[in-house]
């Protein structure tokens, strides 16, 4: 390097000798003087200034390597070299000393503050602001060490004479047993996250002991209101978590509070903007080590924060350890406890398609009622326990009450689980649904004694789990498993319906589960309610039959109908008023259609032709038959009506291709 220097010197002293030199005036404004030229220009530069597409000059690039002696030497000739300590890169706005930090190179961050010291840069702000300049995202050089786990560039940044509040110099750091104290290490960046945060996201537990021994402070909350708590349990990192838990209880008792009080529970059990505690966090990743560490503190004995409790998260993502260890910390009698769109952690399981937690929350209800049977973590040994004759009718009722317990909407778990296409919790939840009702029906019969005082619960309870039960829109589960991703949920319980009014029945919109169906686009299940019987002709509250369920919008369901009503020719018979149309009254008016008849004929050669037939016909006749034609007139002829003008005509009636208008001859 220095050979270069020297080469690049000599070049400089001839080219000024031969008067070739040009110059080129730099805009201090942009990048601090540095500015990327293209190879000609860069030649009039200093090697200190020019830089790469990155926006890095030589100095950047020494630091982030750790050349200690490049470094200096370029320092050492920024007279000469136009080295600028101060200068930023293009990427993230970093000068070398933050470069240095994030790599971990002490020795050039030490080189760095020292030239900083006496460095005619920071003459009109001072070295003190070398030391806290941040980046693009508010980061300091101090913030990149903590992040990346530099605990000796962290050591030089806090004992630096620069660093506010410090009174320990830089090279007695390495050799002092007291570190000193109150320093400015709470700066924070546009997230409103320390030095701390990084340290305890990242489970770096040495640069954790020193940001605290400044004086770190564990309470200051980013933009989103969390903690370093917070952050802790979110990565898992259940070393800096207990390391920060003691220095909190020991802060805690030198201000004399109650390990339960208040204040206690504010400082070690934070809430964030959405009242989401550390527990919370721990549960909702599944990190069993942070969870059993928050327990073991006293003011974590209860539940604080947010309605949706840890258990709820827990169940949310799957996992299941969690999930029993809470409840055994908290007792089962938070399995009812509901949210604040009133769900239980049985109905987040079931959205959330967790089988193994579902089947987990009815082993803990199970055995909360004494009546689990050996074996009953799987599906199979549920059931079992369901019919186990422990079961007396004050636990089924109350098991009954938590199977068909709803939301604030009237869903069941059944619902949700169906609503989502969770097909492996729907099944489970019907064959449970099954045995209760079957359960319900011998306790609820004339020869039992031992419900005179409950018929009405039994009967209410053995409606909600039925399969015909309606949430406050009017939707049965059937409904829900219609508008599903899949059709697989809504054919399980298709094979379990029994009562075929249940297929027809419309919700509170007035459409059916064929309706619902075919807008969602599920073929299976549409063939399904079909060969079930299923209304094709059933209206909705906007006036569209199922077939025209998909359509986008009002008018382009009108568009289908109009055209629907011209591919098929009137089928004899008298024509009823129409009461599905709802187009214009302009294109109704219309009386004449042609069009190209989807017909052929024999032309006596055995080969078939079309025929070009013109058709007069009442568009809204059209559609009325269209409309109005059951399976039952799959026998009638089809007629083409010719115009009176060419009544003449000897066209020969056309046979029915299809049983039924719309069928898939027809439109595939």
């Amino acid at each position: 390097m220095k050979m270069l220097l020297d080469a690049w010197t000599r070049s400089k002293m001839y080219e000024t000798r031969k008067g070739e030199t040009t110059q080129t005036q730099c805009d201090p404004s942009r990048n601090h003087g540095i500015a990327v030229l293209d190879r000609y220009e860069s030649r009039a530069l200093p090697p200190g200034r020019v830089v790469d597409s990155g926006g890095h000059t030589c100095l950047h690039l020494a630091a982030n390597a750790g050349h200690s002696h490049i470094c200096r030497l370029l320092l050492n000739t920024r007279n000469v070299t136009g080295t600028l300590l101060r200068a930023k890169d293009s990427v993230y706005r970093w000068h070398a000393l933050h470069h240095a930090a994030a790599q971990g190179h002490a020795d050039v961050v030490s080189l760095l503050l020292d030239y900083a010291d006496s460095s005619s840069d920071w003459v009109s702000v001072g070295p003190t602001d070398f030391l806290y300049e941040v980046d693009e995202h508010g980061r300091t050089a101090l913030m990149l060490a903590a992040q990346n786990n530099h605990p000796g560039v962290i050591r030089i940044l806090l004992s630096s004479p620069n660093s506010r509040s410090c009174s320990q110099s830089r090279s007695n750091v390495l050799t002092s047993e007291e570190p000193p104290t109150n320093c400015e290490v709470n700066a924070v960046d546009v997230y409103g996250r320390t030095a701390l945060h990084r340290a305890v996201a990242n489970g770096h537990a040495e640069c954790v002991t020193l940001l605290l021994s400044h004086g770190a402070d564990p309470t200051i909350r980013d933009f989103r209101q969390r903690q370093v708590l917070h952050m802790a349990v979110t990565g898992g990192k259940v070393t800096t978590l207990s390391l920060m838990l003691k220095h909190l209880i020991q802060q805690g008792k030198k201000q004399g509070e109650d390990p339960t009080s208040q204040a206690a529970r504010d400082l070690l059990c934070p809430l964030d903007q959405y009242g989401f505690s550390p527990l919370h966090f721990a549960a909702y990743r599944g990190h069993l080590d942070c969870v059993q560490a928050l327990l073991n503190v006293a003011c974590y004995e209860r539940l604080r924060g947010n309605v949706y409790t840890p258990m709820h998260c827990a169940v949310q993502q799957g996992h299941k350890e969690c999930l029993v260890l809470l409840l055994n910390h908290f007792g089962r009698s938070y399995l009812s406890t509901k949210d604040a769109e009133g769900r239980t952690v049985l109905h987040v399981a079931a959205m959330s398609d967790q089988l193994e937690c579902l089947e987990e929350v009815m082993r803990q209800m199970l055995d909360d009622l004494a009546v689990c049977s050996p074996g009953s973590m799987n599906h199979g040994g549920i059931l079992n326990s369901l019919s186990n004759d422990k079961l007396s009718p004050d636990k089924l009722l109350r098991l009954a009450s938590f199977v068909g317990d709803t939301d604030n909407v009237g869903h069941t778990a059944l619902m949700v689980a169906a609503n989502v296409g969770a097909t492996s919790c729907v099944e489970m939840l019907l064959s449970v649904h099954g045995s209760l009702r079957i359960k319900l029906t011998n306790i609820s019969s004339p020869q039992s004694s031992d419900t005179e005082d409950v018929s009405p619960e039994l009967e209410k309870l053995s409606h909600v789990l039925s399969l015909g039960y309606r949430d406050k829109d009017g939707r049965t589960a059937l409904h829900h498993a219609c508008s599903a991703p899949d059709d697989s949920a809504g054919l399980a319980i298709l094979d379990r319906i029994d009562d075929e009014s249940v297929i027809t029945h419309p919700d509170g919109s007035q459409r059916t589960a064929l309706h619902l169906t075919i807008a969602s686009g599920l073929v299976n299940l549409t063939e399904a309610l079909i060969n079930r019987g299923a209304d094709f002709y059933s209206l909705d509250t906007e006036g569209r039959i199922p077939v025209l369920a998909a359509a986008s919008s009002i008018r382009v369901a009108n568009c289908l109908l109009i055209s629907l009503a011209a591919m098929f020719p009137p089928i004899g018979g008298p024509v009823p008023e129409n009461p599905f149309v709802r187009a214009s009254g302009s294109l109704l008016s219309s009386n004449k259609l042609s069009r190209k008849s989807s017909c052929h004929t024999d032309d006596g050669r055995g080969q078939s032709v079309e025929k070009r037939v013109a058709v007069t016909d009442n568009l809204g006749a059209h559609c009325n038959i269209l409309m109005t034609t059951t399976i039952a007139d799959q026998g009638n002829t089809l007629h083409n009506e010719v115009n009176e003008d060419d009544s003449s005509s000897s066209t020969p009636p056309l046979q029915g291709p299809s049983p039924y208008p719309g069928s898939e001859s027809d439109f595939f």
